[in-house]
């Protein structure tokens, strides 16, 4: 899915949600944005391959969550990636759709002059694992 907007100071963006997973040869990408009063982070576009798809891995519809909370909350709020070899074990991780089998998973904020505005959400299920060239 491509996802269009224009965040606060009013540019176009574009990013392409499924290009990203394929592109880490992820099994899902969720890109999530801060709202407009800055205290909640919602779901905006979701990327699932057909196998997540299968085991049940899509996210979305998900409910709003407040910044501050959760991995991508936390994400957010700190303004720094999170890389997590097993979701299951880190207790930012508050899903209630946890899939079965390891999950591993990238979270990293999307900037606009320094400030977080959002997070790329990618996860991988089974024995790969995120490297540093990812």
């Amino acid at each position: 899915m491509t996802l269009d907007g224009r965040p606060g100071n009013g540019r176009p963006f574009r990013i392409d949600n499924e290009a990203i997973r394929e592109l880490i040869a992820a099994d899902g990408a969720v890109i999530f944005l801060v709202d407009s009063n800055d205290d909640s982070v919602s779901a905006v576009a979701e990327s699932v391959s057909e196998d997540a798809r299968a085991r049940g891995q899509s996210r979305m519809p998900a409910p709003p969550r407040k910044v501050g909370e959760g991995l991508v909350g936390w994400v957010i709020a700190s303004n720094e990636a999170a890389f997590i070899p097993d979701a299951r074990r880190d207790p930012r991780t508050q899903s209630n759709r946890q899939v079965e089998g390891i999950e591993a998973v990238v979270a990293v904020p999307m900037r606009l002059r320094g400030r977080a505005i959002g997070c790329i959400r990618l996860g991988v299920v089974g024995p790969r694992r995120f490297t540093e060239e990812d």
